[in-house]
Formats: structure tokens, sequence, C-alpha cells
């Protein structure tokens, strides 16, 4: 969660509070896009009032200021804002909390609808989500259940005639073959300065234990011994993902074919009136110009607050990273050079 002072800057160094005001458009959670965008009339949507600031913002004779009154405005998709945003005449435009007043830019879903699951854990229904990889519980974020201490990969294995050197890895404990969902399951290594999120395809088990057959070709990038760190025998990790790990207050977990999400309470939630955000937007604000001569200027944002966005590629298709968060890339990431990609950022400046 980021309260927000951002300025893609022209030629002046910053929106300036005392600049003459053009107009002021306001939006407000109870308004309505069919409105007309004042004070009065508010519009609903921070989309409405982008379109409205493109009608106006030509030829400008002071800033434009776009009020949101207080409330969470929840995003179905990324706010996108081009060289087209932004102000003219070396004004500018700003979108800003409605003074004295909190507004929340939300890429989160609200859950509601708790009830009593077993013991001290709680369960809700969540519709249309694929994976949760982010939740938050009156402003405090929770972390997917997982292992509380390290589990050894005694032995890595292959598959005969299987066409990577190593299919997956031991575990002595044979509970884990047990587990539910387990393609849902997750290993993390943290290897020297890397860190691998790889996913399970299935768990048998075997006269050494519990066998983690893994997805490929996340795993073969992490054992890899041509690369730092790599992952090998001996090496431990922790289990992510798995109901059977629901066991300490904080902690949750989402079941996907079941649609259901599993929390476990703190002490001091009361889960009957807590407010949990479910983080489902990748990316919540992305300010790109269309070159480096077509810039995005003049467009500020002030005293917001920026929240519940996620990354949910890395529950896909795994994570396996390198120096400054380069990552062995999948067929949906954009490479910065042959091999490589980048962990994407919630919210992203280019040519602005």
């Amino acid at each position: 969660m980021l309260t927000a002072a951002l300025a893609c800057a022209g030629p002046a160094p910053f929106a300036q509070a005392d600049a003459p005001v053009q107009q002021e458009i306001y939006v407000s959670v109870s308004g309505s896009d069919d409105a007309d965008g004042t004070k009065e009339a508010p519009f609903q949507t921070v989309a409405r009032a982008q379109q409205a600031v493109r009608e106006r913002n030509r030829d400008m004779t002071g800033d434009i200021v776009v009020y949101l009154r207080e409330g969470v405005y929840r995003q179905e998709d990324t706010l996108v804002f081009t060289e087209e945003d932004g102000g003219t005449n070396g004004y500018y435009v700003r979108y800003a909390a409605y003074p004295g007043e909190k507004a929340e830019i939300s890429g989160g879903r609200q859950v509601t609808g708790w009830s009593g699951y077993q013991k001290n854990i709680w369960v809700a229904d969540v519709h249309g989500v694929e994976y949760v990889r982010q939740l938050y519980v009156n402003n405090r974020s929770a972390r997917r259940a997982q292992s509380e201490y390290k589990i050894d990969a005694v032995e890595l294995f292959d598959i005969p005639g299987n066409e990577y050197p190593y299919d997956g890895l031991v575990a002595t404990d044979k509970k884990y073959a047990q587990y539910q969902n387990q393609s849902d399951i997750q290993l993390h290594f943290a290897r020297g300065w890397k860190s691998y999120l790889l996913n399970v395809e299935e768990i048998k088990e075997g006269s050494g234990g519990s066998r983690f057959i893994m997805q490929q070709p996340a795993f073969r990038a992490a054992e890899d011994d041509n690369s730092h760190h790599n992952l090998d025998s001996g090496h431990n990790f922790w289990l992510e993902n798995a109901m059977e790990e629901l066991d300490i207050p904080g902690e949750f977990y989402y079941n996907r074919s079941e649609q259901k999400l599993y929390y476990m309470p703190r002490a001091d939630e009361d889960m009957r009136t807590a407010n949990v955000e479910l983080a489902v937007l990748d990316k919540l604000i992305d300010i790109k110009g269309a070159n480096s001569n077509q810039k995005v200027k003049n467009l500020a944002f002030d005293s917001l607050t920026l929240a519940h966005a996620t990354w949910l590629r890395a529950a896909r298709v795994g994570q396996v990273n390198d120096q400054a968060q380069w990552m062995t890339p999948d067929a949906s990431d954009i490479p910065v050079e042959p091999g490589y990609a980048m962990v994407p950022s919630n919210i992203s400046l280019d040519r602005a």
C-alpha cells in the first residue's frame, strides 16, 4: 500500500498548488459516469474522469484538477496514461484526494461472507479468481500457508525417457504425498542472492519418502549447474500454498478447485467485521509515452493511496530469478535481452 505523490514533469519541476485552475473534475464512488463531473454531480470512475480530461487539455489556460472524494476506487483493468493525458502550455493535470478526505485506488476485491470452518479457521467463497498470492486483513498483509521449517531435498531424480536431466526431488517425510491439490503447491528455495518459486505437478510416495515431480522448464532452470547458486540435493525449501500447512494465525489458503478462501485470523481480528482485500490486478497504473519524442508530461498524482496489486505470473509458472530481479522468461514475458526478463512493477513509468 502506497500513498503517492508522483509527477511526470515537463519544463516545470512539479505541479504548483497555487497555479491557476482551468477546471475541477469530481469523482465519487456514489457518482455516475453519466453525470457531468461537477462537485454536485460527480463521475463514478477514474477512467471516466480521464476521458473528460482528454476533452479539455489540448490548449490549457490553467491546471485541470481531478478530485477523488473519499472512498475506494476498485479497478478491473489497469489505468493507462499516455501522452494524451498530461497538461499543456506549462500547466498540469492533477489527480488528487479531495482535501481532508482519503481516496484509494485499488486493484483488489473485497472478500465478505466469512463463516467458521473448523478450529480457528474461517472460509469464504471467492468466484472468478484464478490465483491468490496477496491478501490483506484490516490493512495488514497475510501470508500464504507454508511450512514453518525448511524441508531438505535429499535427492534429485530423473524419470527415464524424459527430456530433462532431473524431473523432481525427494523429501524423506512421506506425508507430503497425501497433501491435497498438489499442483497448487510451490516450493520456495533461497539460494545465495537468488530466490526460486517452483511449481509442483504431483507428489508420489516412494521408498525414499515423498517424490515431488516438478513443473518444467522452471525446475531445469533452477537446477542448471551452469548458473550461480543452482538448486541441488542437500538444499532445503519452504513448502507453500497447502491447506495442510494452514496452522499459524495470519495465514491463508485458496482452494482453486472449490473457489474457497481459508484464513486463520490473528487474535485481534474478528472475521465478522474484518475488512479483507484480495489483490487481483497485476498492474495498477501504467504511465507510458509513445516514444522518446512523445513523452507523458505535466501529469501529477497527489495524496492518493494506491493499494492491492499483485503478480500472478509467479503462481502460474513459478519464478527463477537472477541478480536485480532478472528472471528466466516464460512465453508471456517480455525479454529485456535474450534469455532474460524483468520482474514487472505494479506501477510503471516509461518515457514519462
